[in-house]
């Protein structure tokens, strides 16, 4: 059985590197956008 206290811990931690996560995907995500609209304007 495992500890309650140290099963919430876990969950915090991994719901903070998630949100890390989701923050770079998005800023990747801006980048690949404005990056395809360039090709876009430029004919490709």
């Amino acid at each position: 059985m495992i500890n309650q206290k140290y099963f919430m811990e876990i969950k915090i931690t991994l719901n903070l590197i998630l949100k890390r996560w989701q923050k770079m995907i998005l800023k990747i995500k801006k980048k690949q956008l404005s990056f395809i609209i360039l090709l876009v304007k430029i004919g490709i």
